[in-house]
This record gives C-alpha cells, sequence and structure tokens, in this order.
C-alpha cells in the first residue's frame, strides 16, 4: 500500500509542477496589451521590397540590396508564431519598387524598376509579372504587363485583380485566360494617387497641394465617376477604410502649431465629415497609421509617429488611437526607440496585431489597447477620452491562462484518479489472491 501512496504523491507533484511551469512558460509568451516587442529582423537591409500577407504570415520579396545599383529577389517569410523569418526560392526577375498583391492564395509581381547602366545611371521599368505559389515555393511567369510600369497600384474585386498606373490608366487580369485588358481611364487625374476599395468599388483619389479629386469606378459601365470631393487638405496624409467608410488622416503642420484630425467619406450618402481635430506643440512629425478590426482588440484607428518640439531638440516617439464611433482621441504606449518611423516600409496588421517593419529589416511588434487573445468582447471605459484605459498584465493574461490550467488539472486529476482507481483494485485483487492462499 506504501507504494500505491507513493505513486499517487509523485502523479500530483509532476502534474502541479507541469501546470506551473507551463503556466509561466505560456505567461511570458502571451501578447500584452498596449505594448512594443522587438521580433526577429529580415535577413538583409533593402528599400523598394513588396510587402504582403498570405495566411498569416508576412511575406518580404526583392527590393534594392545597395543603394539603387544593386537590385535583389530574395524572398523571405515571416511567421508571428514563432518569430522566425525562412528564406524560399528567390524572385526569377530582381527588381524593386514592384506591385504586389494577394490573389487566388498566390503573389503576383507587376512591372518594377531595374538598373541600367548605359551613358548614364538610371533606373529602368519593366513590364514583368511574376507570381509566387506560397504552398509549392514556386515561381511561375505570366503574361507581360501591357506597358512597362513602376510602382502602379493594384487592387482585387470580384476576383479580378486591377490594376491602375499612376497616369490613370486601368487594366484588368483574367486569371482563367491569363491576359490584360484595357479598361476604362480616369480623365480627371491630377497629383498622386491612392486606391481604397469599399463594397467591391474601387475608389480613386487623386490629391495634389492645391486639388483633391475622388472617383468611383463602375464595373458595369466601365467608366469613372466623380464624387464628392473633400474639403481642402494639408500636410501628408494616410488613407484607411473603416466601417466601409473612406478616412483620411489630415494633419496641417505649423511651426509649434500640430493638429491631426480625420476627413471621413460616406459613399452611401456620397458625402464628408469632420472628426474631432487634436492639437500638439510639434514642429516637425512623421505619421504612419494602422487599424484594428474589432475581433481581437477595439476597433480603432492608431496613429503612430516621431515629433520634434523644437528644432535641435531631442525626437520623441508617440501613439495615438482615434475612436471614430465616439469620435475621441487617446493616447497610448509610445514606441520605445525614437528612430523607430524612420526608414520604415510599411504598417502590417495580422489578428489585430501590428507590425512595424523598417527598410533596415527590423520588425517592431505593437499590441493594441484592450487586446484579448481568445476575441475582443467589450470595449474599454473611456473616462475622459484623454487617455487609453491599459489592460494589466496579468488582465492580458489572465483569461487565456485560466482555462488553460483549469482544463489542464482537470485532465491530470482524471488521470490521477483513473491511476489510483487502477492500484486500489490491484491490490484489492493481490490481497484477496493472498487470503486464498
Amino acid at each position: 500500500m506504501n507504494k500505491f501512496l507513493v505513486s499517487i504523491l509523485l502523479l500530483f507533484f509532476i502534474s502541479g509542477s507541469f501546470i506551473t511551469v507551463f503556466s509561466s512558460v505560456s505567461a511570458s509568451s502571451v501578447l500584452v496589451a498596449d505594448s512594443w516587442n522587438t521580433k526577429a529582423s529580415m535577413s538583409q537591409t533593402r528599400s523598394g521590397f513588396g510587402v504582403v500577407v498570405v495566411d498569416g504570415k508576412i511575406y518580404a520579396i526583392g527590393g534594392y540590396g545597395n543603394g539603387v545599383a544593386e537590385v535583389v529577389g530574395v524572398n523571405e517569410c515571416y511567421d508571428p508564431v514563432s518569430d522566425v523569418w525562412v528564406t524560399l526560392a528567390s524572385m526569377p526577375t530582381p527588381r524593386a519598387d514592384f506591385a504586389i498583391v494577394a490573389f487566388s492564395g498566390k503573389i503576383y509581381c507587376i512591372g518594377g524598376e531595374v538598373p541600367y547602366f548605359g551613358p548614364v545611371f538610371v533606373s529602368q521599368t519593366v513590364d514583368i509579372v511574376e507570381v509566387y505559389d506560397p504552398v509549392n515555393d514556386t515561381w511561375s511567369n505570366k503574361t507581360s504587363f501591357p506597358i512597362k510600369v513602376s510602382r502602379p497600384i493594384t487592387c482585387v474585386i470580384n476576383n479580378q485583380l486591377f490594376v491602375i498606373t499612376f497616369d490613370g490608366k486601368t487594366y484588368m487580369y483574367d486569371q482563367s485566360s491569363d491576359n490584360w485588358s484595357n479598361k476604362a481611364s480616369i480623365s480627371v487625374y491630377s497629383g498622386d494617387i491612392t486606391v481604397r476599395v469599399i463594397n467591391d468599388q474601387i475608389f480613386a483619389i487623386f490629391y495634389s497641394e492645391t486639388e483633391w479629386t475622388l472617383c468611383m469606378y463602375n464595373q458595369t459601365t466601365d467608366s469613372w465617376i466623380k464624387k464628392a470631393e473633400p474639403s481642402i487638405l494639408h500636410g501628408v496624409f494616410e488613407f484607411i477604410v473603416m466601417d466601409n467608410k473612406i478616412m483620411i488622416c489630415d494633419h496641417p503642420m505649423h511651426v509649434n502649431d500640430f493638429s491631426l484630425s480625420f476627413r471621413i467619406y460616406d459613399p452611401v450618402m456620397d458625402s464628408w465629415s469632420e472628426g474631432q481635430t487634436v492639437n500638439k506643440l510639434a514642429s516637425y512629425a512623421v505619421l504612419f497609421v494602422g487599424i484594428t478590426s474589432g475581433v481581437y482588440a477595439p476597433k480603432n484607428v492608431y496613429v503612430f509617429g516621431w515629433e520634434q518640439i523644437n528644432a535641435g531638440d531631442t525626437v520623441q516617439t508617440f501613439t495615438w488611437v482615434y475612436d471614430h464611433v465616439c469620435d475621441v482621441w487617446l493616447t497610448a504606449k509610445s514606441a520605445p526607440i525614437a528612430n523607430i518611423f524612420n526608414g520604415i516600409k510599411c504598417i502590417v496588421t495580422i489578428d489585430d496585431v501590428m507590425y512595424v517593419i523598417g527598410e533596415s529589416g527590423t520588425v517592431k511588434q505593437y499590441v493594441p489597447v484592450g487586446y484579448d487573445p481568445l476575441g475582443y468582447l467589450a470595449p474599454p471605459v473611456v473616462s475622459n477620452g484623454i487617455t487609453s484605459p491599459v489592460l494589466t498584465e496579468s488582465e492580458a493574461h489572465g483569461t487565456f491562462l485560466t482555462v488553460f490550467v483549469v482544463v489542464t488539472a482537470a485532465v491530470l486529476t482524471i488521470c490521477a484518479i483513473v491511476m489510483m482507481l487502477l492500484f486500489y483494485l490491484k491490490e484489492r485483487k493481490k490481497n484477496k489472491r493472498s487470503r486464498y492462499e
């Protein structure tokens, strides 16, 4: 019987140790709301490379490897779960500043630039279209783009790929026939162009210092329709889509008077509105915008950047959060490194967690306010509209760890009971046999 008791005690000791160790390990790996983390870097520094997300993984392809004199075909994939970059099959034609888009589970790389060493060194545009298959780690060539182009804009609607060039030309790709077709050009083109998709409709925004134009593409009639124009905007801008509305981050900059607001376009009403303005003393600022979907964190707009109050002052970072439903601005944790947004390539969001990818190859992760890996249920309470409520580390860990520990403890307890019962029956049978002998 002594062996039986010792075995049971040993089993419970191992079970308790397992729960304690695994809980501490899990706690260290669980994402903490409103926090910044340094992640694994890419293999090399490069600029002008393409970034796209497929099946929850980040792909970084091509780019300039050494200034503008060298292009590379490097193809790397980042897995947020393992925090590891894996080198995959290289792009057959090394290039930079090409369009990249995920379409039908594959990655399309369209156009781009390659160095040209003639009498004078220049970059030469190409019409090459190459497609990467992440499942088989292979590349294939597709029909060339109708023209040689650099940095065209891509979007997918109704399972069709559209490409819009910076002079307003529009093309559509038919995947079944591997052919490109010309579509209506945008006749009101002026200045730079940004394209966004709302409810399978393409909206193109043209902007310059003095003129703003918004057009919508009608696929049925193959025509571009001019829509309501926003009021005069200033400064540098970011364009996002949230709740089927276009939101333009507008921040005119004046000496010691930095303000930020969102101009919001409603395609149903074909009208613009302006959100609350936040003011801050600054002489210079650089902004980047990310959004959360409301699945794992409250649905908000995040404005990241760095600022300099006065010339010669130390540069400092900031994180502002805009709640477009309540029309209030909040503050969140600033990035720990002052130059984190200097030389940034893009911000990628996966499951409401944001990854700031730099041309230096660095990757910084930001976990938004109110993040819950099991799914966001209720918005945090906003008391004063100044400071965002931040979940503590224990609150962020609590739900996940509680469920895991309870389930694990229950399974191990059941196993212990079964083992105890088996030992008991064995001892009983042994004692019974000994009495008859």
